[in-house]
């Protein structure tokens, strides 16, 4: 059975939990990921398969400029991309978020839990009556990017594609947020680097800010993205096919997995 690691890298306590035994190998982005997943050698790095057409230069944007309502291209592009459920920004930040519309041009990025579930009716409802330009998972995340020129986000895993693809980020905090980081280590790790803001906090302000700043030293950011993904070749999917390949017809016995599933009858 072949898993590839990385439900975004921001839910660690679901991408790192003790199914990932069962797996006869796992497909990682980076040394960070390897080093948590790696049970009996069944770890492969291999790199994010899904930026191998941003980094071999074959994103067309043509077809989301289409679509987009009002877009003016003079304007500073705003994508935002929040999780759903209860850790989402959209209940205490989306008025705010409003008003950055008569400035920028903003997207909003659905998740599709938000998308599909009816627990997040009220909120897409809400969504959909107050901005232009809103998109879900018809949309690739990729194209999105290549007009953005800030991401802002929650606890969404569009934080890791936001650094790879070297954009600006900011990462919203909620009342949650606490709770949150308390049971997540890389959530803190990511919060010492990439900007995040409390609640009150004026995006007007903060994005004028940030778009007026020189660049920053990228050392300490650089060093971060290289801990997550190990490539940036456009080469990740061969490396994938490769590894898959390589299971099926060289299988190997572990004995750790056979050990564990005797002990639970499986």
């Amino acid at each position: 059975m072949m898993y590839g690691v990385g439900f975004g890298l921001e839910k660690e306590s679901w991408n790192f939990s003790y199914w990932n035994v069962f797996y006869d190998m796992i497909l990682n982005y980076g040394q960070y990921d390897y080093e948590r997943t790696n049970i009996f050698n069944s770890g492969r790095i291999i790199g994010n398969p899904k930026f191998d057409r941003w980094f071999n230069n074959q994103i067309n944007v043509d077809l989301v400029l289409s679509s987009m309502k009002n877009y003016e291209p003079s304007k500073k592009t705003v994508l935002y991309a929040p999780t759903y459920g209860e850790h989402s920004s959209i209940d205490q930040w989306l008025d705010k978020l409003e008003l950055l519309q008569k400035e920028y041009n903003v997207i909003v990025k659905l998740h599709h839990g938000t998308t599909s579930l009816q627990s997040e009716f009220s909120r897409r409802q809400k969504i959909y009556s107050m901005f232009d330009n809103v998109t879900d998972d018809r949309t690739n995340t990729l194209d999105l990017l290549k007009i953005a020129d800030i991401v802002i986000t929650d606890t969404s895993g569009m934080i890791f594609d936001s650094l790879l693809a070297g954009k600006k980020t900011i990462i919203l905090n909620t009342d949650r947020s606490d709770k949150y980081k308390s049971k997540s280590p890389e959530a803190n790790l990511l919060r010492e680097i990439v900007t995040s803001y409390d609640i009150g906090r004026s995006l007007e302000t903060s994005l004028q800010s940030i778009f007026s700043e020189e660049p920053l030293e990228v050392d300490i950011m650089q060093s971060l993205i290289d801990n997550f993904f190990a490539f940036r070749d456009g080469r990740s999917s061969v490396r994938a096919a490769e590894a898959i390949i390589d299971t099926v017809q060289n299988p190997k016995q572990n004995i750790l997995r056979e050990d564990l599933k005797e002990k639970l009858k499986l």
